[in-house]
């Protein structure tokens, strides 16, 4: 179990190894001093890398799977919230489709309402102008009525003084004396 956990541990030493091998020979063609330089900062690298990978390596873990939980976290925020908005939109849809019925119920009421009180209205006028009519007619005849009965009183007013004038003209005192005695004796048997 130690073996695996050395070989987690340190597997990834082998490649950097193979990486900077090259550079230590080039190194190495001077003094040998500068060699053991070049291994020990090597080997204190390697150190350092080990621990910050033993000791840094959870915090990391834990602070990447914290971030990817907070992503996956504002992912079905996000995922809810489109989700809440596509059902407003749909019910937005809903209800202004509804809302264009309404408009057109409406219109067609209004328009049915419209036609209804033009009609009324038309056979209100047609009414009024039958009763101006039959007023009007009433009114000509009376008042050809009467201007009949005047014309008649006038022309019977005029017949009776020509007849008058002209009894009067053809009638002597005689004949006015003979009626006057008849109409009496007339008067006296009705009576």
């Amino acid at each position: 179990m130690k073996k695996c956990i050395v070989q987690k541990s340190f597997g990834w030493l082998l490649p950097v190894a193979l990486v900077l091998v090259p550079s230590v020979a080039l190194a190495s063609e001077g003094s040998g001093r500068a060699l053991w330089d070049q291994i020990w900062m090597y080997i204190n690298a390697a150190i350092l890398f080990s621990l910050i990978f033993k000791y840094g390596r959870k915090p990391l873990v834990n602070f990447l799977k914290g971030q990817g939980e907070a992503v996956a976290v504002r992912i079905r925020e996000v995922e809810e919230k489109r989700t809440q908005v596509a059902e407003e939109l749909a019910l937005l849809k809903e209800q202004l489709a509804k809302r264009d019925e309404y408009i057109n119920t409406i219109m067609v009421r209004a328009t049915e309402e419209a036609e209804a009180l033009k009609k009324s209205l038309i056979e209100e006028a047609e009414n009024e102008a039958r009763i101006l009519m039959e007023n009007a007619e009433r009114q000509a005849v009376s008042k050809l009525q009467r201007a009949r009965n005047r014309f008649r009183a006038e022309l019977v007013g005029l017949a009776v003084e020509l007849a008058e004038s002209r009894l009067k003209q053809d009638m002597a005192a005689e004949d006015q004396k003979r009626l006057q005695d008849d109409y009496l004796k007339f008067i006296e048997k009705a009576a």
